[in-house]
């Protein structure tokens, strides 16, 4: 078997200008199988230190702890998180089946704290998840989107990202149509066209809203990037994939909360 801690890597920040409020860091542990170089268990998060220690462990450990619970981590896992504990504080010892943590760091300024976090499950099959996360430094608290807004604002901004999905989805009818109609389409993948073009003509058919049960989002310089989760039935292909769209904070302006401005303006590097 074989153990290593990587060194802890900063991650750069020279051209943040509040660098000296908060800076981050990686925490890396990562374990071997002696008999397969390929089967390899690497943890990656993100940990933040400075102005605020109390605001930072919080915030710290609201993202750990996400990914924490009963299940079989992989590897030696009670060395993971002997490394990790250095660092985290949890009674539970084991993530649930996944095998790879990493994560992108997106935003931090005085005010904002905005990362993302990817994780990976091997099994017999591998699959990705993605989390977004947006803290508000004042509090370590994670920001709720609705609290972004005024509350005829929040109508305003449903209503606009409902007609962005709506259009996304015309947009892909008539493409993906054209396409099949004009013999463009690779006969390997007909049938995944036709089963997405009938879905999704299906759905025009009824009121195009977006779905916030499925909705994320994350803050970066000044942008508000929304994402909503398209958990489609299609069973091999879904090809218009998750609703990303961005949120002119200059054009929307009137639609935040005093709070909302707030967090936008904070978000600026």
């Amino acid at each position: 078997m074989k153990k290593k801690i990587k060194t802890i890597i900063f991650v750069l920040l020279a051209s943040n200008l509040f660098a000296q409020d908060y800076q981050v860091k990686e925490i890396v542990a990562e374990w071997n199988d002696k008999d397969s170089e390929y089967v390899t268990w690497i943890y990656k998060f993100p940990y933040l230190f400075g102005k605020s220690e109390p605001i930072a462990r919080t915030i710290n450990q609201t993202i750990f702890n996400s990914f924490i619970g009963a299940g079989y981590a992989g590897g030696d896992s009670t060395y993971i998180f002997t490394v990790l504990f250095e660092f985290f504080d949890n009674e539970e010892t084991t993530m649930p089946w996944i095998s790879h943590v990493d994560f992108e760091f997106k935003c931090l300024t005085s005010r904002i704290y905005s990362v993302i976090m990817i994780s990976s499950i091997n099994g017999a099959g591998s699959t990705m998840g993605i989390e977004y996360y947006n803290f508000d430094l004042l509090t370590g608290k994670q920001i709720c989107f609705e609290a972004l807004f005024s509350t005829d604002g929040y109508r305003i901004i449903s209503e606009q990202l409902s007609a962005w999905k709506k259009k996304e989805i015309e947009d892909f009818v008539v493409k993906t149509k054209k396409e099949i109609e004009n013999g463009e389409v690779d006969k390997n993948f007909k049938y995944e066209y036709d089963k997405n073009l009938e879905y999704y003509q299906e759905m025009l058919e009824s009121t195009i809203k977006a779905d916030f049960e499925y909705f994320e989002f994350i803050l970066c310089n000044g942008t508000l990037t929304c994402i909503e989760r398209n958990y489609s039935p299609l069973d091999y292909w879904d090809m218009i994939g998750d609703y990303i769209f961005e949120v002119d904070y200059e054009i929307f302006k009137d639609s935040f909360s005093d709070f909302g401005k707030e967090i936008m303006e904070g978000s600026k590097n």
